[in-house]
């Protein structure tokens, strides 16, 4: 009757080691003191609409910067919709187009990548805005998420 009572404390003292360890392991932060300029985000930011994955917020962007992430397939038209570099002005330094990497007739998330190229700003933030694209122009239609970022 001992033995198997100090078996079954062992177990549960191995349980209990193990979970606190993989606890631990999930919390260890992770510090890129050196991010490059297409860092990617460890998780999402966006909206109902949108989920951007690269880059990360705040991150220091070079021209052209690379962009990837998911949209709702409403969010495109023939398959892409814009992407624009705005300074800390509100002017738009640099426009592109998000191209959808799949099947974009749904109403589910599709992934896309884009490129846009854009002059260096004299300021030291702006956002890359992402609309979606709304041939009708009617401002009811219209939708937008801004990414803040720094140059």
């Amino acid at each position: 009757m001992k033995k198997v009572l100090g078996i079954v404390i062992l177990i549960v003292l191995a349980g209990i080691a193990l979970a606190v360890f993989t606890t631990q392991t999930a919390k260890a932060p992770t510090t890129d003191q050196n991010p490059s300029p297409t860092a990617t985000s460890t998780a999402p930011i966006g909206d109902e609409n949108i989920s951007i994955t690269n880059p990360a917020p705040n991150t220091k962007i070079l021209s052209p910067v690379t962009i990837a992430g998911s949209a709702l397939g409403t969010y495109y038209f023939e398959a892409s919709f814009p992407v624009e570099v705005l300074d800390q002005s509100g002017a738009v330094i640099g426009q592109g187009h998000a191209v959808a990497q799949g099947d974009w007739m749904t109403e589910a998330q599709v992934p896309f990548t884009a490129t846009v190229t854009f002059t260096s700003p004299n300021s030291g933030t702006g956002v890359l805005r992402f609309k979606n694209d709304n041939p009708s122009d009617l401002p009811a239609t219209e939708k937008h998420f801004d990414l803040p970022i720094s140059f």
